[in-house]
């Protein structure tokens, strides 16, 4: 069979699921389609095992009630009067989004530290939290540096600040 195709429903946590239905003899052994099984990861990763979700004489099926958090994974096989046949390589539909547009970041002297410090407000996630932050710089020649030293930096992957020493700039 082939690949399931998955996209995004009518709302964030909403996913349709398509597949070609089989018709020719090579494709249905000889004998007529009694349903479609589809099964997946219920959005528990790619170590998770595969269940049915539903089986149908349909060759589409919406799932809702998803969370926006995870990626899930399908898969689909046919059944005729005498078996089930091989399943399908796996469709994947992902409801994760980028987080909202950060606001701006604040910069401020520190004559303590020698240094620059760079702050911010962690942006609203929608769906997966954010796990990392990348800051650059547009320097005196006006081409953009990103701050490698501040992915070294605890406060950097928390989201609130970046130190950078002076001479950087």
């Amino acid at each position: 069979m082939a690949v399931p195709v998955v996209v995004k429903g009518g709302d964030a946590s909403t996913l349709k699921i398509s597949w070609a239905r089989l018709f020719s003899t090579e494709q249905t052994g000889g004998k007529e389609i009694i349903d479609y099984d589809l099964h997946w990861d219920a959005g528990l990763g790619p170590k998770s095992s595969f269940r049915r979700l539903i089986e149908t004489k349909d060759a589409t099926f919406t799932k809702t009630g998803l969370d926006q958090s995870r990626d899930y994974r399908f898969q689909v096989r046919a059944r005729n009067l005498c078996s089930y046949g091989i399943f399908s390589g796996l469709g994947n539909g992902d409801l994760r989004l980028p987080p909202k547009q950060m606001e701006s970041l604040t910069c401020a002297m520190s004559p303590t530290q020698c240094a620059t410090v760079i702050s911010w407000v962690r942006p609203e996630s929608i769906g997966s939290s954010v796990s990392k932050y990348e800051v650059t710089v547009r320097g005196k020649d006006l081409k953009f540096y990103p701050l490698t030293q501040c992915n070294k930096l605890i406060g950097l992957q928390l989201g609130l600040t970046c130190t950078v020493p002076m001479g950087v700039f």
